[in-house]
């Protein structure tokens, strides 16, 4: 056991020193939020440059322009003009006299440059409500807000077993089954090819012979598995911690009161159709995402979950790894190695997705035995967790995946031996086969 510590710390502090390590781990996310928040900045500032802008208009019938009256607020407004080349405007558009009859009319719009995609938008949806609503007084119908408003629908569904117990929102679940599935996979793949890395270039290090001499072979290749397995759950614990000041501060200064209101309505239990918001779908299933994140006891026992289905999992497809990254002789063929996860992920993700369009196959037998097989366990099983699994399943799942990487991980170790050792003669499959 001191040994296997001594190598797990000797690949533990070897990497965390590095410098990619700090940048990964701290510059990285910032990176990516700034990039996103620039994003947000810049399109918010492109909107905003399209702010009172006049429009002209060509109306020869006049009966249109009544229904394009400004109101306070808005961003577009028109004027009545007898020619394209009015002064005082920053486009003209023309209209036929029979715009109101017209089927989907093609229209012109005149100006000195080229107006941007938002005033075109702005103008043709102005136009449409302004059709529409001469439609609705040639009709003898009422406003088109006020009718709208009388005939729209929408309708909350929710989702209840036949057992009599309540499922979660499909929206809400959709988005926790899409992250799940992959945080999963970026992170297993992160790693692993920091093992096919590592193998390459301590293989032609003399100080592992001597190492094989005295040490077992299973607590070398342990030892290195452990270290960057202690690495990965370093920057993990980074990452949360910054996702936590994230969430808070998206709870403290940025959702609003109503929505927060909401959210904690949604952590009672409360009927989507009862909260104060008008919401559509994908607002709907990001708020009942956001309730499920901030309520720690459902919360907590996932993310340890997730922590040790991605620990066995890691160790099983790292072992996999090294095994295959000892054939080759260079870095580069050593990264075709990783082929050997993307099977199991691949399939994993063709389960949830297959899964996600036909919910009646959560409880069949491919999506329940993906969920035992250790090579797409680590995958299928979170994401059973969060459709609903009993615990003795997941138990079950866990165990048979933490056997089946320590069986991984004992013959990395017997075959890393056998590549160290017998590298200079490039050993048969039989000489590999006599060290076991």
């Amino acid at each position: 056991m001191r040994r296997l510590l001594i190598f797990i710390e000797r690949e533990y502090i070897i990497r965390v020193r590095q410098k990619r390590f700090l940048l990964y781990t701290f510059a990285l996310p910032v990176v990516i939020a700034l990039g996103f928040g620039c994003m947000a900045s810049f399109t918010i500032w492109l909107s905003s440059r399209d702010v009172a802008r006049k429009i002209g208009v060509v109306d020869p019938s006049g009966a249109l322009m009544p229904y394009l009256v400004s109101r306070e607020g808005d961003e577009i407004s028109f004027v009545a003009v007898d020619s394209i080349c009015h002064p005082g405007v920053d486009a003209v558009i023309v209209l036929p006299r029979d715009i109101i009859e017209a089927r989907d009319p093609h229209l012109r719009l005149y100006s000195a440059g080229s107006p941007s995609v938002a005033v075109e938008r702005g103008v043709s949806r102005r136009l449409d409500d302004a059709i529409t609503q001469a439609r609705l007084d040639r009709m003898g119908q009422g406003t088109l807000p006020g009718m709208l408003r009388d005939v729209k629908a929408q309708t909350f569904i929710v989702s209840e077993r036949r057992d009599g117990s309540e499922s979660d929102d499909m929206s809400k679940t959709a988005i926790m089954v899409i992250a799940t599935e992959g945080v999963m996979e970026m992170l297993i793949f992160l790693y692993i090819t920091m093992i096919a890395a590592a193998l390459i270039s301590d293989r032609d290090n003399r100080v592992y012979e001597v190492l094989l001499s005295s040490a077992r072979p299973f607590d070398i290749i342990l030892g290195k598995l452990g270290g960057i397995a202690l690495v990965a759950f370093t920057q993990l614990l980074c990452w949360g911690v910054l996702l936590v000041i994230g969430f808070v501060a998206l709870r403290i200064w940025i959702l609003p009161h109503w929505m927060l209101a909401d959210i904690q309505a949604l952590q009672a239990g409360a009927d989507p159709a009862s909260l104060t918001g008008d919401y559509d779908a994908p607002t709907l299933g990001m708020l009942g995402f956001l309730a499920y994140v901030y309520t720690p006891a459902r919360i907590v026992p996932m993310v340890l979950s997730l922590l040790l289905f991605f620990l066995f999992g890691f160790m099983l497809f790292a072992s996999f790894t090294a095994v295959v990254t000892l054939k080759h002789d260079s870095q580069e063929e050593a990264m075709h190695s990783t082929n050997v996860f993307s099977i199991g992920s691949t399939a994993g993700l063709l389960c949830v997705v297959y899964v996600l369009f036909n919910p009646e196959a959560i409880t069949g037998p491919v999506f329940v035995g993906a969920s035992f097989f250790p090579l797409t366990s680590p995958f299928v099983m979170p994401v059973r967790m969060v459709l609903g699994c009993p615990v003795w399943q997941i138990l079950l799942s866990l165990m048979l995946l933490a056997v089946t990487s320590v069986v991984a991980v004992f013959i990395s170790g017997r075959y890393y031996k056998g590549d160290t050792l017998l590298r200079r003669s490039r050993s048969s499959g039989m000489k590999f086969r006599k060290l076991f």
